[in-house]
């Protein structure tokens, strides 16, 4: 809107820049002078209430014939009578072609709807300290009034007076005001006034800034318009005020996505403050430091990518670094200087340069956009990843940018590779593309046996004029990555074990290890739950309690800051998972107070661990966990499993010397109404002879841990419980405890944990209880007798080959890829402990589908419903999974593994969470996490072709992440993408 003021001189100019309208059109036109008055109506609302509200009554004062010539026209707007009005441009048929605003201010006695609000107009948006407002002030009725200058406080008052119901007043911004202020107008009716049926007393409040360009630098960026990718990138700068300087340029595509604006340090140190409230507040400065927010546990990982690389496709495609440049501090003056940045020689697009400055009063900003754009742009469309043997076709779009290159400009295309890709057919095509024009190429390649991230470049070359683009995608094998340990005790002269895996060399380990002391198991153990795939918080949990037990080793000193780096990022995570009540979600993300009760006692035992071994734990996290550990220890017991970790939370909170009496007998007098007091026997009874010995009650002590029984039989009770958890918890306790028993039952406990992690019974708690109970044993044996072992290694021609002798108490060996079997020796014929582990891809996928104790079934659908092995570019098939518990049996904490074919992508929105009670959505895979019974599960998703070509479908796996006897896995197939809808 643009204010007048009554009887000026000001006009309008019009010119015809429409390319639809012909000059008749343009001859055939109407302008049109339109009132408008803003008045206040009665509405009824919906629930019977009325209020008034504001509309604007139009009225159209003239209507005249106009045209515009190819000079262009000026209107004279009428400036006799006050008000808002609107000028119209029509066409022929009444169509609005232009539309534009105008007020004209003054003095006036103009008669006014009696419901017309007071309205006031102000003759600038932006005043200067020291300038005096100019204001109309258009009220229903006529009086006096006051008018002051506000914001926190009343800065300036001006009494006035009118006769007439329009007038021009004035009021003085003091001298020194900054920033924003409001001008409040409190208009009372004239005594003799006749318009006596309508409010007495009329306000307004409009705001205004005033000009703080003293304390702006300005600067002067000149960058070029049109710039070259690969090439240098030159910024000059200068301000008018010496000061600091910061220049920065961003992709545009970047900024618009993430809605980034310049910055405007002025408008954030002179923002609009409301009127008589001044509002300070700290708090988002320092909140994002301590919020816990579920999102940042990534999805599906207890580290996120880094600590699940390994298992989720460690063969990442390198992709281009986001263009971005940072000129740190710098100079500025009124000197002419120059920056440099390289734009990268894969970037075509605007790039936005921005400068922030500050001299010792004054800020300010400036930006300036260019285009950056090749001789060649090329734009290609590769897979995201591919399988070793995938056949596939790549495209790019060749834009030509040569200027002058004509119409028949013939473009050379030329693709190169990396060794983990072949070109099937001619690596070189030439295009004719005119200028200004772009076409497509195509190329077909396969996936060979390297894996890693495989790099194409598409090089297009016209005469001396040049361009080139990378493309990587992941080459990554149709199989997931797996552990297996092999262990045990010997004291024969020589001990055996095949080495039966094929492994790509790739994130492939193959190591011996022998020691004299149990403890060598926990290298193993470590090992297979770092690589395990899932990411629960119990898993979170387990992968750091090994670390605890070998952080003080001689052996692993090389390691210690990588272990400390660990517990202390396990430490991090725990707290990001912390609910309010102090305890732990299972799941990252959940719901607040889902927690799992035996994985929050579990994490709080690896937090009294971490800070016994000196590890900093927040205290604020720990004490909610102690909390929550009280809380759940005061409970009275529903059934044996909550007794049993009840027994294990009272245990930790002794540990944290806290007198648990209560809390015992409270407990106790749940387990004393079993008959059989069985509860004496099993670990339950473990946990309490521990508390009590930290209680210092020895007799009652040692009469409980008399009770247990170590027992051989193996049947799982439940996912985080079975008698090898339960003897692998109870050795842990004697070596910290009852140490004087270890000699009577130790070796045997250690024999018997021993092959319970060389068998199908190994999971990531027993792995984890099993280190601790190592790592406490070792501590107590007092083994001086100096070791001396082999280790030897047979390859695939029957040869042998010596890879270590060991004279110390710990020896290992990295096993060559062609090796069959391993080889300890133990000429001296000690009692030693062995392990073989193999970690890595299998080279060959599953031929045969498995069924144990769970069956998974896979097929693809088109949008009929029928099983399909093909798919159309740029088509939807539906992922159809199916599973179930084999038996009569119901199966928790079952994951599902679902590898994608090459040449696809997930379609996200079409993955839904209704029946799995956790999903990690990967680029190449999906993984289903929750239960299942007799009944079929079935599972449904859609995925989207992207390139054409043979790929191979990887096996789906389903396992249990606690029962490794619990498995299975569909066979490989194949799928082809083709162009033929």
């Amino acid at each position: 809107m643009s204010y007048i003021k009554q009887n000026s001189q000001r006009s309008v100019s019009f010119i015809a820049v429409n390319p639809q309208l012909n000059q008749q059109a343009v001859n055939d036109l109407k302008i049109q002078i339109v009132a408008q008055q803003p008045v206040s109506t009665l509405v009824k609302n919906p629930n019977g209430t009325y209020q008034y509200q504001s509309i604007v009554q139009s009225k159209v004062l003239s209507t005249k014939p106009f045209t515009i010539s190819e000079q262009g026209a000026v209107f004279a707007l009428p400036t006799d009578k006050i008000g808002d009005f609107a000028l119209n441009i029509l066409a022929a048929d009444n169509t609005e072609l232009s539309h534009f605003n105008f007020g004209i201010i003054g003095a006036s006695q103009q008669p006014l709807a009696k419901n017309a609000e007071l309205t006031i107009k102000l003759d600038k948006e932006e005043y200067k300290a020291g300038d005096d407002i100019e204001l109309q002030i258009t009220a229903p009725f006529t009086g006096a009034g006051l008018i002051t200058i506000e914001r926190d406080k009343v800065y300036a008052v001006q009494w006035f007076k009118s006769d007439t119901t329009s007038s021009v007043q004035k009021i003085h911004i003091p001298e020194g005001f900054q920033g924003n202020g409001y001008i409040n107008v409190a208009f009372v009716r004239d005594w003799n006034s006749p318009d006596i049926f309508i409010s007495p007393l009329s306000y307004s409040v409009v705001p205004f800034s005033v000009d703080h360009d003293t304390h702006a630098i300005h600067i002067d960026l000149e960058t070029p318009a049109l710039a070259k990718p690969g090439e240098p990138f030159t910024i000059n700068y200068h301000s008018d005020k010496p000061g600091k300087i910061i220049v920065f340029a961003i992709d545009e595509g970047i900024l618009q996505v993430a809605n980034y604006q310049t910055p405007d340090p002025l408008a954030f140190f002179f923002q609009k403050r409301a009127l008589e409230v001044l509002t300070q507040q700290t708090v988002d400065q320092i909140l994002p430091q301590y919020i816990r927010e579920r999102e940042l546990s990534a999805v599906g990982g207890d580290g996120g990518e880094d600590l699940l690389s390994k298992n989720l496709n460690p063969f990442k495609r390198k992709t281009d670094l986001p263009v971005a440049y940072w000129s740190g501090i710098v100079d500025t003056d009124a000197t002419p200087r120059q920056l440099t940045y390289d734009v990268p020689d894969y970037f075509n697009g605007t790039l936005r340069v921005m400068a922030v400055a500050v001299a010792l009063d004054s800020v300010g900003s400036n930006d300036k956009k260019s285009e950056v754009r090749g001789n060649f742009v090329i734009n290609p469309n590769t897979p995201t990843f591919v399988a070793p043997g995938d056949e596939f076709e790549i495209s790019a779009s060749i834009a030509n940018n040569v200027e002058a290159s004509g119409v028949d400009a013939k473009i050379a295309v030329e693709l190169k590779v990396t060794p983990e890709l072949k070109i099937i057919g001619a690596a070189n095509e030439t295009l004719v593309i005119g200028e200004g024009r772009e076409q497509t190429v195509r190329f077909k390649l396969r996936a060979t046996r390297a894996l890693g991230s495989a790099r194409m470049t598409l090089v297009a070359n016209s005469g001396d004029k040049s361009s080139s683009m990378d493309s990587t995608l992941s080459v990554r094998p149709a199989t997931k990555f797996f552990t297996s340990v092999a262990s045990g005790m010997s004291k024969d002269a020589k001990k055996i074990v095949a080495v039966d895996r094929s492994l790509y060399p790739e994130y492939r380990t193959v190591e011996g290890t022998i020691s004299s002391s149990p403890l060598i198991l926990v290298a193993g153990l470590q090992r297979y739950v770092e690589n395990f795939p899932y990411g629960c918080s119990e898993q979170l949990v387990s992968k750091a309690m090994p670390l605890l037990a070998i952080a003080d080793q001689p052996w692993f000193a090389s390691d210690t800051k990588v272990i400390a780096e660990k517990i202390a990022s396990t430490i991090q995570m725990l707290g990001q998972r912390q609910m309010t009540n102090g305890g732990f979600s299972y799941w990252p993300g959940t719901v607040e107070n889902s927690n799992n009760n035996f994985v929050s006692v579990y994490a709080m035992h690896f937090l009294t661990e971490a800070k016994a071994h000196g590890y900093n734990v927040p205290a604020e996290m720990f004490s909610a966990g102690i909390g929550f550990l009280k809380d759940f220890a005061g409970q009275t017991p529903v059934d044996t499993e909550m007794a049993r970790n009840q027994a294990y939370a009272i245990y930790i909170l002794t540990r944290n010397e806290i007198v648990t009496t209560n809390f015992l007998t409270n407990l106790q007098l749940y387990l004393d109404k079993d008959q059989t007091q069985a509860w004496q026997h099993e670990l339950t009874g473990a946990y309490i002879a521990a508390t009590y010995q930290l209680l210092k009650s020895a007799s009652e002590a040692n009469r409980l841990i008399d009770k247990y029984t170590i027992q051989t039989q193996n049947s799982p009770v439940s996912d985080f419980y079975d008698v090898n958890i339960a003897n692998a918890q109870y050795l842990y306790l004697l070596a910290n405890h009852f140490p004087e028993r270890l000699a009577q039952t130790g070796e045997k406990l250690v024999v018997q944990l021993v092959a319970s992690v060389n068998s199908d019974d190994i999971n990531t708690i027993l792995s984890a209880y099993t280190s601790l109970a190592l790592g406490a044993y070792a501590q107590s044996d007092q083994t001086t007798t100096p070791p001396h072992f082999v280790i030897s290694e047979m390859l695939a021609d029957n040869s042998t080959k010596l890879l270590a002798q060991v004279d110390t108490s710990f020896g290992k060996a990295s096993i060559d890829d062609n090796a069959k079997q391993i080889i300890f020796g133990n000429p001296d014929k000690n009692m030693f402990i062995y392990q073989l582990i193999q970690a890595g891809f299998d080279k060959k996928p599953p031929t045969e589908a498995v069924q144990k104790g769970v069956e998974v079934y896979r097929e693809y659908r088109d949008s009929h419903g029928d099983v399909v092995t093909s798919a159309s570019l740029g088509g939807e098939i539906e992922v159809h999974i199916q599973a179930r518990a084999l038996g009569n049996h119901y199966l928790t904490n079952i994951a599902i593994v679902d590898l994608l074919p090459g040449g696809f992508e997930v379609v996200r929105d079409s993955v839904k969470n209704e029946d799995s009670e956790y999903i990690d959505i990967r680029e190449d895979r999906v993984i289903f996490f929750g239960s299942l019974a007799s009944t079929a599960r079935e599972i449904v998703y859609r995925i989207k072709a992207t390139n054409t070509g043979k790929y191979t479908v990887p096996p789906i796996f389903a396992e249990s992440m606690y029962d490794p006897t619990v498995r299975a896995n569909s066979v490989v197939g194949t799928i082809t993408v083709t162009n033929v809808p």
